[in-house]
């Protein structure tokens, strides 16, 4: 019995600086649209720390919606593409210790290019 209550007492104490540890952290949330507001699935976003140059990658989901948790608080910038659409770059977002960034997103439609290469013999 008296193991039992350490092991209780120490799972309790494992979950309390677990989650201090995480209100130190922060997360960039959003939704992915089109330009007539439709959502955009699978479309990857990447958010880098400016100060460290550490990277996070996510897919949004199939509503669109992506987020990315236990981010260090600091300057992000953040790219999203997704095929047939123009890249969207977000530079200079701020998260503060414990916060939520909401970031909204809208891809314009890309320009499509095709190359013909013809060769003579």
């Amino acid at each position: 019995m008296k193991l039992f209550f350490h092991a209780v007492v120490f799972f309790l104490m494992s979950i309390s600086l677990f989650a201090q540890s995480d209100a130190n952290k922060g997360q960039i949330t959003g939704t992915v649209f089109d330009q007539k507001q439709a959502v955009i699935p699978n479309a990857k976003i990447s958010v880098r720390n400016t100060a460290t140059g550490a990277v996070r990658d996510v897919v949004s989901g199939a509503e669109g919606q992506f987020r990315v948790v236990l981010l260090d608080p600091g300057v992000y910038d953040v790219s999203v593409n997704s095929p047939a659409f123009a890249p969207a770059e977000y530079q200079g977002v701020v998260l503060n210790v414990g916060s939520a960034v909401n970031l909204p997103v809208t891809l314009q439609v890309g320009t499509t290019t095709e190359t013909v290469q013809v060769t003579a013999e």
